[in-house]
């Protein structure tokens, strides 16, 4: 059913709900820069689009040369974007602060969004292949050897190395870094083509123990989550991966052992990819809400899984669009979904509740997972 809402399309599903919030080109960003590398969503707060202005548009036509420019937007579009021209290849925003950070070849800046002030500087002495705020205060940087954290806010300038990058991440483009909450788990994250499909490659790191150890995984995330059994809140990696058939989704607990707490557990379901029409989809993010007590899985081609955060289940899959989703978050005000497609549109999934609830206790005859979802959901 498709529906207008506050100038919005909606359409309702079975289980989930789907709303476009904007379309990016509509807002004069070219549609063929609306890409991976140029468009960030750090957070459910802002956008952040590094894009070129040809028709001297920018700042009253005074030029018609081509201009490299950074807009900033909010998700809902309640204030207007923000437009500056800018000197660089790669363009974030906090996830949270007014800091924009800017990264032309090996330096980088971070500036103030409301005193247009610099804040912080750096110049690497590597290549940086990849980089990203892991939260307010850290930005992560990937060189061809080493990956690196900046803490933006310390009085320390430069960057500091915080672990060799594994040589089976060598011929990988990486696509993914995450840290958990604790900052003592590290996961870097690439892909790389095989035998006519896209493999992927995570290099898990412990900080308290110096050792890593590669896996199998095109995404992972961190969370804090306490199982029902047990007393207090542990380190989760959900895990989403796809070999030539099958796709599966994990949910590991992760050390150290807190006192209290039944012995470190992890679960493993299968995720059903449509093979007739997409044998070539894969998993590219994960997002988790501990409100919820669930995961999702987003893939390259559209497909969302949502998965069972207490036993890795995966309760309900659908396709979210017909186009390459190119980043997403979770919405913290819904506990949903935001993501971003390759058509620029600017979408929000949100879970129905009462219907996922039913959905797992009369199709999937689950019911002591929809009993806990009960729970959870309707509390």
């Amino acid at each position: 059913m498709l529906t207008e809402v506050e100038g919005r399309l909606a359409v309702t599903g079975e289980v989930l709900t789907l709303t476009e919030h904007i379309n990016l080109p509509d807002l004069g960003i070219p549609s063929e820069q609306i890409t991976w590398s140029r468009v960030s969503l750090t957070s459910d707060k802002w956008i952040c689009v590094r894009h070129d202005d040809y028709d001297g548009s920018f700042q009253r036509k005074q030029t018609n040369k081509k201009q490299h420019l950074a807009t900033l937007l909010t998700l809902c579009h309640k204030t207007p974007p923000q437009t500056w021209g800018v000197k660089a290849d790669s363009v974030l925003v906090n996830p949270s602060l007014p800091l924009i950070a800017l990264k032309a070849g090996r330096k980088l800046e971070v500036f103030n969004i409301q005193s247009r002030s610099l804040t912080k500087s750096c110049h690497m002495d590597e290549e940086i292949g990849y980089w990203t705020w892991v939260n307010d205060d850290v930005i992560a940087m990937v060189t061809e050897k080493y990956i690196y954290h900046w803490l933006v806010h310390s009085e320390q300038d430069c960057p500091r190395r915080m672990f060799e990058r594994d040589r089976r991440l060598e011929d990988s483009e990486v696509v993914s870094y995450r840290v958990d909450p604790g900052m003592k788990w590290f996961a870097l994250t690439g892909l790389y083509p095989e035998d006519r499909r896209i493999c992927g490659v995570t290099q898990l790191y412990s900080v308290d123990h110096c050792v890593t150890q590669c896996i199998a995984a095109h995404a992972v995330y961190f969370a804090q989550y306490k199982f029902e059994w047990n007393r207090h809140p542990s380190t989760v990696l959900c895990v989403a991966s796809r070999d030539a058939l099958y796709g599966k989704a994990h949910v590991v607990e992760l050390g150290p052992h807190n006192p209290g707490n039944k012995a470190l557990t992890n679960h493993t379901d299968g995720l059903k990819f449509p093979d007739d029409t997409e044998k070539f989809d894969f998993p590219v993010q994960i997002q988790v809400s501990t409100d919820y007590r669930l995961f999702y899985v987003i893939t390259k081609y559209g497909q969302i899984f949502i998965c069972d955060l207490e036993t890795s289940a995966a309760l309900y899959s659908t396709p979210i669009c017909t186009d390459i989703v190119i980043t997403s978050v979770l919405n913290t005000s819904t506990q949903g979904v935001l993501g971003i497609t390759k058509l620029g549109q600017v979408l929000s999934i949100d879970i129905k509740k009462n219907a996922l609830i039913e959905y797992v206790r009369e199709q999937l005859k689950k019911p002591n997972i929809a009993n806990r979802l009960e729970k959870t959901l309707c509390r």
